[in-house]
């Protein structure tokens, strides 16, 4: 039976957890669920509290989304901001702050180069998923800030979409959309 069912609904308050326990083995059914490739919807009649209030609830409660993995974003800030509404922790969106666009050729894998002052060893590196878009601020930082945490079996790599191109106001112009970052970091 649990073959033939892609989505399961489940309500909050009295069926997941009471007040901010965990009733007793949800936590690990819902874990359960997950790995079997099953979607989750917690839906509430209780109207007292936020979509987001709600969601962070959940992500603080033991046992519910304990690890606080964020998304690293290679997108737009209008990406940003739906990740915003959505209560997803992200960092990432728009010029990456260890590239000050003044890349040393000759000095490039030096132990003074900047890829080794990418900071990796920073909090922000429990990424579970990288999340490509449209981004004008794309660099080679953020490419290998991708890559590496890609190298973990566990994140997630989403691309928005792969189209090579966008219209722009010159029917001759190229402008290269989300394909190409998409295609830059699966390669990397």
């Amino acid at each position: 039976m649990l073959c033939e069912i892609d989505t399961f609904i489940f309500d909050a308050d009295g069926v997941l957890w009471l007040d901010s326990t965990p009733i007793v083995g949800s936590a690990e059914f819902l874990e359960f669920l997950i790995e079997h490739g099953k979607q989750i919807l917690v839906l509430t009649n209780n109207s007292n509290k936020s979509r987001s209030a709600l969601l962070s609830k959940m992500q603080h409660m033991r046992g519910f989304g304990a690890d606080n993995r964020k998304v690293y974003l290679i997108g737009s800030k209008g990406f940003a901001e739906q990740l915003d509404d959505a209560g997803i922790e992200h960092f990432g969106c728009g010029p990456d702050p260890a590239y000050a666009g003044n890349i040393d050729d000759d000095n490039f894998l030096s132990k003074d180069a900047f890829v080794y002052r990418v900071g990796f060893d920073d909090p922000l590196t429990k990424v579970g998923a990288v999340v490509v878009g449209f981004e004008k601020h794309f660099s080679y930082v953020k490419l290998m800030r991708a890559a590496n945490f890609l190298q973990d079996e566990e994140c997630l790599f989403l691309g928005t979409n792969e189209d090579e191109t966008s219209p722009g106001p010159h029917p001759k112009m190229i402008i290269p959309d989300a394909g190409p970052i998409i295609a830059a970091v699966k390669t990397a």
